[in-house]
């Protein structure tokens, strides 16, 4: 589930009966947030910072409650750019999944591969294909079999983050490990 912040536009207008009033709308979902009026220009901005204290809490919430679930569901691995290197730093899970794939042959798991948007569609499905292999190849190294794993490759289809930013690429370049029970 990707969550975004809202963008927050503030506007302030006076009404007929000399009350202000203000909207905060959500831009990202054209929906109004909330509405609040004060009778002077001080009071609409306490009353206007209140309220967008309240928004950016609830949304810092749900982010919060987002990555939790995310980590929950599956694990992820990253790779540089044009690389199908796996860094040390993610050979714990690797060799986490692996063991719990020894214990439990009533599991599969599933590889996604994942690449940012650089570079043509077809080239990049094969570049989340042969990084999906390259986890699957240690994985087997350390006795898993091949009928416990499953490679799919999304390519840039299915982003982590639609920004185009160096720290959205990073996050894009990956392979989701998806721990699912098989059907007996």
């Amino acid at each position: 589930m990707r969550v975004t912040k809202p963008t927050i536009i503030t506007s302030a207008f006076v009404m007929a009966a000399g009350l202000m009033s203000c909207r905060l709308m959500d831009v990202n979902h054209g929906s109004e947030v909330s509405a609040i009026e004060a009778s002077t220009n001080a009071d609409l901005q306490k009353s206007a910072s209140v309220v967008n204290d309240s928004v950016e809490n609830s949304v810092d919430k749900q982010l919060q409650e987002a990555e939790k679930n995310q980590a929950s569901e599956k694990h992820a691995i990253y790779f540089l750019h044009d690389s199908t290197e796996i860094d040390s730093e993610f050979m714990s899970v690797i060799e986490k999944q692996s063991q719990k794939l020894l214990e439990n042959s009533d599991y599969v798991l599933i590889l996604e591969g994942h690449a940012d948007e650089r570079g043509s569609r077809e080239y990049n499905i094969g570049l989340g294909e042969e990084r999906a292999k390259a986890v699957a190849k240690i994985m087997q190294a350390r006795g898993v079999s091949n009928e416990q794993l499953e490679i799919v490759s999304y390519g840039e289809e299915k982003p982590a983050s639609l920004e185009h930013t160096e720290t959205a690429w990073h996050l894009n370049r990956r392979v989701n490990l998806i721990p699912q029970r098989t059907q007996k």
